[in-house]
């Protein structure tokens, strides 16, 4: 019994200590999404420290992806943010790998 309490316990301890932090490339979900000029602007959502510099475009042959690398560690409500991503180095036409949301949040 104290061999699983204690498996179980270094379980939940790994997932918050790695799990949290893991930036594992992950698509982004988006709640929206609108190409303007040289920019690619998504909304996505925030607990009030999420900016441009919290996401990386991730090109592989025709396919995009929009990662989450920098976690938002605040404590606001969940909101939705527009953030516009620099989009210049893209090739054209691609593919967008990302979930497309609800503009419902759920906590």
């Amino acid at each position: 019994m104290i061999r699983w309490v204690i498996s179980l316990a270094m379980l939940v301890l790994a997932h918050f200590v790695h799990g949290t932090d893991d930036h594992s490339h992950q698509p982004e979900p988006l709640y929206g999404v609108k190409i303007a000029g040289d920019s690619f602007v998504i909304q996505v959502r925030s607990f009030g420290c999420t900016d441009a510099s919290s996401f990386k475009i991730i090109q592989s042959k025709d396919n995009v992806t929009i990662t989450r690398i920098k976690q938002d560690r605040c404590r606001r409500m969940p909101h939705l943010i527009w953030l516009s991503l620099d989009r210049q180095s893209l090739s054209l036409p691609f593919i967008l790998q990302n979930p497309i949301a609800s503009n419902r949040l759920s906590n």
